[in-house]
């Protein structure tokens, strides 16, 4: 793993804080070395992980096609409801 370099006259205590991640440690992958799954995303995590503008995932979700959860103010998609909403989409041959 590396080390990110810490301003100067920062001590190192905490230094592991600022380390970097490696590909071992991507959120939502399931590797040997990172056995996690991300279960959920927001709906800016969402759009970064599917080729649809925010208004088609809007208009999906309004339509009831794609089902999301609240947490407050936020808007959270579960990790397989995503899968089974892309899984739904028309398959063209």
């Amino acid at each position: 793993m590396s080390k990110t370099p810490l301003p100067s006259g920062e001590d190192d205590k905490n230094q592991s804080a600022v380390d970097t991640v490696g590909p071992e440690h991507s959120q939502g992958r399931a590797s040997a070395n990172n056995p996690l799954q991300k279960l959920a995303y927001s709906i800016n995590e969402t759009l970064a992980v599917v080729p649809f503008s925010r208004a088609y995932l809007y208009q999906q979700i309004a339509a009831g096609r794609l089902p999301v959860r609240k947490s407050g103010r936020r808007t959270i998609v579960m990790a397989d409801d995503l899968r089974q909403w892309l899984d739904s989409l028309e398959t063209v041959n």
